[in-house]
This record gives structure tokens, sequence and C-alpha cells, in this order.
């Protein structure tokens, strides 16, 4: 079960890796999507003999049936499985900033009634402050097109902290006895 766990985090890190390669995030997010709802199957197929875990797991399988998060998984799982790829949404965020320099001089000007000016004092500019040269940054993000609220690595990361945590439990609980 803890390698089924590794192998899940490793495809959520290749996922990261590839965000802009459309073809790549997509194979790694099967397979991520594979083997992180082989974890609970790994974990139920290593303690199967010891009676606690049993105990434990028929009681944490009632709770897992009302975790939204888990559930999503597992019926992304089973459509990649069953029905064909996920598809995906991306956005692109572009953030741009360009260089300003800020300055302060006076001039006197002298008006005369004639309507003619002469300059009776000026300063040279001095900068206040000067900006950065112009930088464009971008980032990239994909998300499931039924559930646009959270970015895919964002709810992968939440979907392997609960795995993380399940095994984490059961671990207890079989060495606890």
């Amino acid at each position: 079960m803890f390698e089924k766990l590794d192998e899940t985090k490793y495809f959520l890190e290749q996922m990261r890796l590839n965000i802009k390669d459309r073809r790549a995030f997509k194979h790694n997010l099967s397979a991520f999507l594979s083997s992180g709802r082989s974890v609970t199957f790994v974990l139920q197929n290593e303690y199967a003999e010891n009676t606690k875990f049993r105990e434990w797991y028929e009681k944490k399988k009632e709770e897992m049936k009302t975790d939204n998060l888990l559930n999503f998984f597992v019926n992304k799982r089973n459509y990649v499985i069953k029905e064909g790829p996920v598809e995906l949404r991306g956005k692109i965020f572009l953030e741009v900033h360009d260089a300003i320099t800020i300055s302060e001089s006076v001039t006197v000007i002298k008006k005369r009634p004639d309507g003619t000016e002469e300059i009776v004092h000026q300063t040279e500019p001095e900068i206040k402050a000067r900006a950065k040269p112009k930088e464009i940054k971008s980032s990239y993000q994909l998300f499931f097109e039924d559930y646009p609220d959270k970015d895919i690595l964002t709810l992968c990361e939440e979907y392997v902290e609960r795995l993380t945590k399940i095994v984490e439990e059961a671990k207890k609980i079989v060495s606890s006895g």
C-alpha cells in the first residue's frame, strides 16, 4: 500500500512537471487516478487477515462514502477506466509589469501683462522612484470540466493527503494489536 501511495505521489509530480503538455498531463492524470484508487484496494488486501483492521475498515468505508472528494476521484477513475479520457479546461494567467520612472522638478514662469512668459527658475529633474523593466509572468492551470472551482493539481494534492491519512490510520490500527 505504501508503494501504491508513493506511485500516486509520483504521478502527481509528473502532472506538475508536465502542466503545459496536455498529452503528457492527461496520461499522468490517468495513471494518478488508477494508482490512487488502488491504495485502498491494496490496503485491504495487505491487512485482510487482521481482525482489528477489518473492524476499523468497515467503519472507515462508511465514512469514506460520505467524503465528496474521495467519491469524486473514485468516479473519475471509473470513468477513465471504463469510458475514456477526462475532459480538461485550461486557464492561462498573465501578469505584466512595466517600467516607470517618477521624477520631480520645479519651473517658475513669470507671466507679463502683455502675455509673454519668462522662465525665472528651473530645477533639474530629480528621480523619486524607478520601477523594474517590463516583465511578463505566466502561469497555467488545468481544471476538470465538472469541478471548475479548484484546479486539478490542488484537488489531487488534497486527494493524496486524504489517502495518506487513511494509510496512516490503518498502520496505527494494525500496529496497536
